[in-house]
């Protein structure tokens, strides 16, 4: 199967509290996957997680309620293993951890975001 094909049955989680950019990646994930799941908080993303069961986690760090980071801490207690990308305007070590797989600097260019979905459902097991 191509990574295009294995795109098609991908299911999102996108956390981002800025409603422009949540809308903009939305719109385009939409496009590419199966399913797109927002939320605005890391609160709102962790109760969604809970619920969908997404392939992979985006999202941004800076956020109100619970920020990605915490969000990002609590996921991995699950004892599930999915991909997370950070998709953050801040490119330093305190916007940096070992908990995601992937990090994209802000402005997000679309292109490099499929390249990381793609990068990270090649890295799952089979």
């Amino acid at each position: 199967m191509s990574a295009a094909e294995m795109l098609k049955n991908m299911t999102v989680l996108l956390v981002e509290d800025d409603q422009i950019a949540r809308e903009a990646i939305g719109r385009f994930l939409k496009s590419q996957v199966a399913a797109v799941h927002l939320a605005a908080n890391g609160l709102e993303g962790l109760e969604l997680f809970s619920t969908v069961q997404p392939d992979v986690v985006i999202t941004d760090l800076e956020m109100p309620v619970m920020n990605g980071l915490e969000m990002i801490r609590k996921i991995r207690t699950l004892g599930r293993t999915v991909p997370i990308i950070i998709v953050t305007g801040y490119d330093d070590d305190q916007h940096k951890t070992d908990l995601a797989d992937r990090t994209l600097i802000k402005p997000i260019v679309f292109s490099k975001l499929l390249e990381a979905l793609e990068s990270c459902l090649k890295e799952q097991p089979a």
